[in-house]
């Protein structure tokens, strides 16, 4: 009916049906997480970052380089205090996290549309995309992960008004 607002049931449906995008985007991700335990892949205790951009970033966190107060660098140090570790902790994981959080901001916009299920379907498809898969995999912390993330997310309050 026109005019009605849904139930407490209505939202709770569209939760599950988002962290269930959610969790399935994560995890799809870490299916790269068995590569990962190899030592080779590790200098002391720390895995090693992806690309080189990661690094360009760690170091403009922790005050090194032309970037410091890079919006991108400012995100990983604020990232890394806040979970009280170092920033390439956080350039290794980040980029996952994010990644499955487009997953859920495409879920919404579906959603605002009027399809919980096939926001189901659209999370995962964005947020596993060949292009944006491989830029945003375990330790590719770089401008890429946002590149979907920051518009779609400003983008979805106007959308769902």
């Amino acid at each position: 009916m026109p005019g009605v607002s849904p139930g407490p049931r209505y939202w709770l449906r569209g939760l599950c049906w988002g962290l269930l995008t959610l969790g399935l985007a994560f995890g799809l991700r870490m299916l790269e997480w068995p590569c990962w335990q190899n030592p080779e892949y590790r200098l002391g205790g720390e895995w090693l970052l992806a690309t080189h951009d990661a690094y360009h970033w760690v170091a403009a966190a922790e005050g090194f380089g032309l970037d410091v107060g890079h919006p991108m660098a400012e995100m990983l140090r604020l990232m890394a205090r806040l979970l009280h570790t170092y920033p390439a902790a956080v350039a290794f994981w980040f980029p996952a996290v994010l990644a499955s959080l487009v997953a859920v901001i495409v879920f919404a916009w579906v959603w605002a549309l009027g399809s919980m299920e096939a926001g189901l379907a659209a999370g995962l498809l964005a947020s596993l995309a060949p292009g944006f898969l491989a830029r945003t995999l375990l330790g590719y912390y770089d401008t890429d992960l946002v590149t979907l993330f920051f518009p779609l997310l400003m983008t979805l309050a106007p959308a769902c008004w």
